[in-house]
């Protein structure tokens, strides 16, 4: 299965990696109900590489989501599953897998015996992997030639940027700095495992969601369908075809 693909399409997708983006970051030294009192810096940086996080039928207003595009952590080498390929980070596995074995040794032993339990989940829920391509540079890792790269669901900036056209116009030419597009199938994967990220309940909203459950006697919507949540990140009609 190809990870990206080719010829790249005119208008921005979900996951493409683009470049030549600036986005700024305010840093408050704490939050505060004062309209004056408080200190604050705003960092501005210029995006070497980012992944857009918007899917293209939610795309407008001069705007964008993106995350940055950094190199992945040491940690990710320890693991001997992750060895043949980097981006099994992106899908499901077996709660055994998720983890190297000495990590998994030095849990507490009710974690220890979830994951030995758990046929299914997402390890590193929070990032997803980019396959190495010529257009990113590779780097040394642990005196390894890595080229993968990885994208954190937590560390997101907004853009706003001319060039960005909302989904109900036709582009005429192809986005400046779009770089690479995912495949159909690659995107899917990005898809399921933001919806997982941010479609995750809390222990304390767990609570709540079962009593109403047996107040109603009605199953919640997201327990109806897990993938509920895609509502919000809008299959496009050529993906939805796969």
């Amino acid at each position: 299965m190809p990870f990206y693909q080719e010829p790249l399409d005119l208008r921005l997708r979900l996951g493409d990696v683009v470049t030549g983006l600036v986005a700024h970051t305010p840093y408050l030294s704490s939050s505060s109900q004062a309209e004056r009192a408080f200190d604050y810096r705003v960092d501005v940086d210029r995006l070497h590489r980012s992944v857009v996080l918007v899917p293209c039928c939610s795309i407008g207003d001069k705007a964008i989501l993106v995350a940055p595009l950094r190199h992945i952590f040491t940690k990710f080498l320890n693991n001997p599953y992750f060895e043949p390929d980097i981006t099994r980070i992106n899908r499901e596995m077996r709660g055994v897998d998720s983890v190297s074995t000495s990590d998994l040794q030095n849990l507490k032993p009710q974690r220890r015996d979830s994951l030995l339990a758990a046929n299914k989940l997402y390890a590193l829920l929070e990032h997803f992997i980019y396959a190495p391509h010529e257009l990113l540079e590779h780097y040394t890792l642990k005196s390894r030639d890595v080229g993968h790269y990885m994208i954190d669901f937590r560390d997101t900036r907004k853009v706003k940027c001319e060039s960005v056209i909302s989904n109900e116009e036709e582009p005429t030419a192809l986005f400046p700095g779009k770089l690479l597009q995912l495949s159909i199938e690659t995107r899917r994967e990005l898809r399921l495992k933001m919806v997982e990220y941010f479609g995750r309940i809390p222990d304390e909203d767990k609570e709540v969601t079962q009593k109403a459950r047996v107040d109603e006697l009605q199953p919640p919507i997201w327990e109806e369908s897990p993938l509920s949540i895609g509502a919000v990140l809008q299959w496009p009609d050529e993906d939805s075809a796969l």
